[in-house]
């Protein structure tokens, strides 16, 4: 005997079976619940950090942040810019050759 499992649809305002296109769970818009996190030593002070609140003053005292503050897209950003920085790609590098152009045109150097 099978048992086939319904989820609430919040379109169609009723209960559908769950694996068809309608019941498939979706987490956009749905409410999401963290649970407490558990206490840990700090590794630069070495006090105890109790609680989300307590790390957030904890980082902005300390001048740090979390690996989770940075996203996948932030990630690509940064190497792309790092990239930049290498190829001598950026906006100062570009400025600085413009102004060794003027001045071998000037006769400068």
């Amino acid at each position: 005997m099978a048992i086939t499992t319904y989820v609430y649809c919040h379109d169609k305002k009723k209960m559908v079976e769950k694996g068809t296109e309608v019941g498939k769970y979706e987490a956009s818009g749905a409410p999401m619940i963290i649970p407490p996190m558990k206490p840990f030593v700090s590794p630069i002070t070495g006090e105890t950090i109790r609680d989300r609140a307590h790390l957030a003053r904890h980082n902005k005292a300390h001048g740090v942040t979390n690996s989770q503050d940075y996203s996948t897209e932030w990630m690509e950003r940064k190497a792309a810019e790092r990239e930049r920085i290498a190829n001598g790609d950026t906006p100062q590098d570009r400025a600085e050759r413009i102004e060794i152009i003027k001045q071998a045109m000037n006769g400068s150097r």
